[in-house]
């Protein structure tokens, strides 16, 4: 791994099902707008998540290590357990932040953010898109999250 522990941010922009899925170009600009900050960015992801990731690192500006379809469970939850952070569908990567205890940014598509949200709130901010479509407000879960760092 090319980086140290805490200065890099995991985007994973896959999960189930396209319907639950933020658009990659949001993800692009979100892992974007964080890279500019000095934030490296790892793209993660299934095997059959790896062209979702090819195309999210495309729309990028900035440089991601893409590593859809390179990762083992076990690995995946060390490089998210030494994240800065990890931003995210509501999808199974998210409880795997709550559990290794990473802050994280949770956009749930699915409109039952209640049901699936990890309980510490302070550590994992849960946007709900099905409420309010707004790109801006991510931003600014985001950032809250790496300053509550």
């Amino acid at each position: 791994m090319p980086f140290r522990s805490g200065e890099y941010i995991c985007v994973h922009p896959g999960s189930r099902g396209p319907q639950r899925q933020w658009p990659p170009a949001y993800f692009a600009a979100l892992a974007d707008h964080f890279a500019a900050q000095g934030w490296a960015i790892v793209i993660t992801g299934t095997a059959s998540e790896a062209a979702l990731a090819e195309r999210v690192q495309a729309m990028m500006q900035g440089r991601a290590l893409n590593l859809a379809g390179k990762t083992t469970l076990g690995s995946l939850a060390v490089l998210i357990r030494q994240a800065g952070a990890l931003f995210s569908n509501c999808t199974g990567v998210s409880h795997l932040a709550a559990a290794v205890k990473t802050r994280s940014v949770i956009i749930s598509m699915d409109g039952e953010p209640a049901r699936w949200a990890p309980l510490n709130k302070r550590l994992h901010h849960m946007v709900d898109w099905t409420k309010r479509q707004d790109y801006e407000a991510v931003v600014q879960e985001a950032t809250e999250v790496l300053e509550e760092a």
